[in-house]
């Protein structure tokens, strides 16, 4: 069959293809199991829990968006992008922005508390912006894989490490019934990914 030819060749076409074919199988198997993931944990917690894991997850994207300073795309578009000197200042930069958004994360637990009065998010968004350290601990090797279309790979290890965080939040949930499942089980879901 001529397009197992093309799914098996190295040219630069061949990769973007499969590279193609990969993404589509992540977003869909994540969504999948994203869906799997919210009918089950409906029926174990509470609504609010819900609520307050997405101001959450609003406070941690924006602040991730906010510093973005593309290590990432550096690594996939730089000609040094392979050189280990250029990928470890690459991985410190990483190191230390991770750990500057959980401070701020820190910083803006208890204004958020305040204004949304939710006492419980005081705690809750620095606990969860714990999962941006371990991000930022994460090796180079992924940004290095993308930049030479390896895409099979990352998606392997985001979809196994969504499935560890969803059996994770679940059995938490169950033990717990608090919304600390849902942000225990983004920190599991990190170093997952990360180990």
């Amino acid at each position: 069959m001529p397009w197992m030819t093309s799914l098996r060749g190295e040219g630069l076409v061949d990769r973007g293809v499969r590279s193609s074919a990969w993404t589509a199988l992540g977003y869909g198997g994540g969504q999948i199991m994203r869906l799997a993931s919210n009918l089950i944990l409906t029926r174990l917690l509470f609504p609010e829990a819900f609520g307050l894991m997405a101001l959450v997850s609003v406070f941690l994207v924006g602040l991730t968006m906010f510093s973005d300073v593309g290590v990432g795309p550096s690594i996939m578009q730089h000609k040094r992008g392979d050189e280990p000197a250029f990928l470890n200042t690459a991985w410190t930069i990483q190191v230390i922005r991770g750990v500057l958004l959980w401070l701020g994360s820190l910083a803006l637990a208890y204004p958020a508390a305040q204004f949304y009065g939710e006492p419980e998010l005081a705690l809750l968004l620095p606990v969860a912006g714990i999962s941006l350290v371990i991000h930022g601990l994460e090796p180079t090797r992924i940004e290095t894989a993308m930049r030479h279309l390896r895409v099979g790979m990352i998606t392997s290890l985001d979809l196994i490490a969504q499935g560890i965080g969803i059996v994770a939040m679940i059995v938490m949930a169950w033990l717990l019934q608090s919304v600390w499942a849902l942000a225990f089980g983004w920190i599991v879901s990190s170093l997952a990914r990360l180990i």
